[in-house]
């Protein structure tokens, strides 16, 4: 079976932890979770793409924290030699204690209020995975507050001697929350869905392969444009030039470079993307974003499309309220856009036009009241010289 399976062509282990759903009302579902894992997984058992042996790859989906804790357990002790590599993805709520400021990863059970009992701590993650005598060991973390984990690694890499590399990933920074397209259910979250995207269609530059590290530079570097928050990672050792996956660099569907004889026709292809999107940027409009992705639906452009095309629609829909300037117009916008960048304007103008409709009222009910008064005085006064 012929795999490009570079990291993990000797022994390996992966754990995909996703958790979407929380018996703690006070703790918002992420239904996008679900999506995560299964294109994860459909990633790393891909010859294609990276080639993991199934047996050797766990999935906990919505699971509670305990168990969640046995696999990872589970997972470390599989991976029981340095000819190992250990590859731990976990998607799903970060919360920040207020009780200690530590950040507790949420299984199905975890409880707000009871956090620190009822959650996975980082600490506890750190401990476990760097007591796991696997050679190699990767940890991806793609939850809010995640960027703790870099802080609680401190100097710990100094107490292992014979492995190959530590690498760890988080989604944010330790104050940052992680987003996720709240109006599109059934597509990953941000960070996954960029990272999933550069594993499947591969990056537009000159190497063969493409290491994990300089996928996640690649993420920075386009989350910085689009506003999110920042992915940030800390490496140990010699996994930082490992090959993670081939550089498989596609138009609309993918492209194995090696099977493909016509070489011109692929490099046609990419031209008109690479022109058709360069035009795109320029025009920077709703209409011109939309037609991209119905002409382009898969490319490696197609998700910033997405992103582009709900960041201008909501900004054109701001710049209507803004020129209309009334409460209905601002309540249009925070009906569409309940989490927008601009919903704390919208809210100051709606009080403030609120105020104002209301001091107008007060002063028309009072001219309404002299008017009345005048004319009544007037009959009075007709009655009384004429009569």
């Amino acid at each position: 079976m012929r795999t490009n399976n570079y990291l993990f062509k000797n022994k390996s282990v992966v754990l995909l932890i996703g958790v979407s759903q929380y018996e703690d009302k006070s703790i918002p579902n992420i239904p996008n979770v679900e999506s995560n894992i299964n294109q994860m997984k459909r990633i790393f058992v891909d010859t294609n793409l990276i080639g993991v042996n199934e047996k050797n790859l766990i999935v906990s989906f919505n699971e509670n924290a305990l168990n969640i804790k046995k696999h990872i357990t589970d997972a470390c002790n599989k991976a029981n030699s340095s000819d190992y590599t250990l590859f731990v993805y976990f998607t799903g709520h970060g919360l920040m204690s207020t009780q200690d400021l530590n950040v507790y990863l949420a299984g199905s059970d975890t409880s707000e209020k009871y956090l620190k009992e009822s959650g996975i701590s980082i600490k506890y993650l750190k401990d476990t995975i760097l007591n796991c005598y696997a050679g190699k060991k990767i940890l991806v973390l793609d939850a809010c507050h995640s960027g703790q984990i870099h802080k609680a690694m401190g100097d710990s890499y100094s107490l292992f001697k014979n492995f190959d590399g530590v690498h760890i990933v988080s989604s944010t920074s330790e104050d940052e929350c992680a987003y996720y397209p709240k109006k599109h259910i059934g597509v990953p979250t941000y960070f996954t869905n960029a990272l999933i995207s550069r594993i499947k269609d591969g990056m537009n530059n000159s190497s063969t392969y493409l290491t994990l590290s300089e996928i996640v530079e690649s993420i920075k570097d386009e989350f910085c444009d689009l506003g999110l928050p920042l992915p940030i990672q800390s490496i140990d050792n010699e996994v930082v030039d490992v090959p993670f996956v081939k550089n498989v660099y596609n138009t609309n569907v993918s492209i194995d470079f090696e099977q493909v004889d016509n070489i011109e026709v692929i490099d046609k292809q990419l031209s008109e993307i690479e022109t058709e999107w360069n035009l795109t940027l320029a025009k920077n409009d709703a209409y011109s974003y939309f037609n991209f992705i119905q002409k382009f639906p898969k490319c490696r452009y197609s998700k910033m499309a997405e992103l582009k095309l709900y960041e201008t629609e909501e900004n054109e829909k701001w710049v209507d309220a803004e020129n209309q300037d009334t409460i209905s117009a601002y309540l249009n916008y925070v009906k569409s856009y309940p989490n927008g960048k601009y919903i704390i304007n919208a809210r100051k103008r709606i009080v403030k036009l609120s105020k104002t409709y209301s001091k107008k009222s007060v002063f028309n009910t009072e001219k309404l009241y002299l008017f009345a008064s005048i004319v009544t005085a007037g009959v009075f006064a007709f009655l009384y010289f004429f009569c």
